[in-house]
């Protein structure tokens, strides 16, 4: 239930957000509260929920909250085209197919565009070393080997500060995963314009 209630204040935010955005594109002059520009870029995504795991308890709704964010970036609120909006679900969200997803932003974002980057799942934190490093939880992680099968929180903060940085993107991350707090260097990276929902 935790899930749901945290999954509906992360929508009402993101309407919030649409609608500020609309109001700037009617209103002659309008600004952003950066200072910017009103956004014309593209929208990106890369979309993830696992509810079922392989060794892992089930969730309720994580692949529910995904598929739902997921159906309000295409919707006319937001307008994302299909074609840059990635969502793995379940068995679909392997380690491999999202670090495939996320390493691809890096050549397709441009200047300008917004990226969102969603994850409801299992969170761990390792206890191998002192630095007690997070990670994502896939469909396929094993409890016995959570560095070799799960997706490290590590290169999502790198991922997101070359966004940030290089692309100079407007990077929105929303994290529903226990220890999502790990993603604090990402947010040490991002641009005033740039978000981060952690659940």
């Amino acid at each position: 239930m935790r899930m749901k209630k945290i999954f509906i204040v992360v929508i009402a935010l993101l309407l919030v957000f649409c609608c500020f955005n609309l109001q700037a594109q009617t209103t002659k002059g309008a600004r952003q509260a950066s200072g910017e520009a009103t956004q014309k870029g593209d929208i990106h995504a890369v979309i993830v929920g696992v509810s079922k795991y392989a060794s892992y308890p089930s969730l309720k709704y994580a692949d529910k909250d995904a598929l739902a964010f997921y159906n309000l970036l295409l919707s006319n609120a937001f307008g994302a085209d299909s074609n840059r909006v990635v969502l793995l679900l379940n068995e679909q969200a392997t380690q491999n197919r999202i670090d495939e997803a996320l390493s691809n932003l890096i050549y397709f974002v441009k200047e300008g565009d917004r990226v969102f980057i969603h994850f409801s799942g299992h969170g761990g934190v390792e206890g191998l070393t002192t630095s007690k490093r997070g990670f994502l939880l896939t469909h396929e992680t094993s409890e016995t080997n959570l560095r070799l099968t799960s997706y490290r929180i590590d290169d999502l903060n790198a991922i997101v500060g070359e966004l940030a940085t290089a692309n100079k993107a407007h990077v929105y991350l929303v994290m529903d995963a226990c220890h999502a707090g790990k993603v604090d260097e990402a947010k040490g990276k991002l641009s005033p314009v740039n978000e981060y929902i952690g659940g």
